[in-house]
């Protein structure tokens, strides 16, 4: 994911066909800050679906000779492992039949207080459960670097096989799924600063109007 800046004008002209809406200033609950550009209109579902072809198409042989290829730190060993082929044709294999599970997985309607956000076409919503908040589902595909003075420091983690770090790898550099996000946006300020879609900027105070 590309995550140089970008102004304000560049996101405005990216969100005018309605595929695309940019979240500025949103606010981690680690109180981390970026700019955020999702993909508004897919499915959990369609994601899934595509990974599945992604990963029947992914070459264990070719990624175990793959420069970016990850070389774990595991449980019990003393150093970094180099995954083989085996390895990641055993990861390629387990996320398969998790993606097919997921697909296969029925999920039973439900009654929501979710409803749509007048004036949005639909790629805003509100939980009337939850008032004064707003929520923007979809594909996260670019965030901005994190504001200076706001990052978390993390450290890596030790994986329990080699298997399970490729499994990691793999979820992170090939599929989509997983970045699937639902954010949910407070009115009051607390973590985004506005909206940019429908080539239009939409600060808190228009969106609690359209909200009602």
């Amino acid at each position: 994911m590309d995550n140089t800046q970008q102004t304000l004008e560049e996101m405005v002209a990216q969100t005018g066909g309605g595929q695309f809406a940019f979240i500025r200033g949103h606010v981690t609950k680690e109180g981390e800050k970026r700019d955020r550009k999702m993909q508004i209109g897919v499915t959990p579902a369609n994601l899934h679906q595509r990974d599945l072809e992604t990963l029947r198409s992914l070459d264990p042989v070719a990624l175990a000779a793959h420069p970016d290829m990850v070389r774990p730190l595991v449980k019990g060993f003393g150093e970094r492992q180099a995954p083989t082929a085996e390895d990641i044709r055993a990861s390629i294999d387990k996320r398969i039949a998790s993606k097919i599970k997921s697909i296969n997985r029925e999920h039973p309607q439900k009654e929501t207080t979710v409803v749509p956000v007048e004036g949005t076409k639909g790629r805003l919503t509100h939980n009337t459960a939850n008032p004064g908040t707003v929520l923007l589902a979809g594909l996260e595909v670019w965030a901005s670097p994190i504001e200076k003075g706001t990052e978390v420091k993390r450290t890596e983690t030790v994986r329990n096989s080699v298997v399970t770090a490729v499994n990691a790898w793999i979820t992170r550099r090939y599929e989509v799924a997983g970045k699937f996000r639902k954010y949910e946006l407070k009115l009051d300020g607390s973590n985004f600063d506005s909206l940019v879609m429908g080539g239009k900027v939409l600060d808190r105070e228009t969106i609690a109007k359209l909200v009602g």
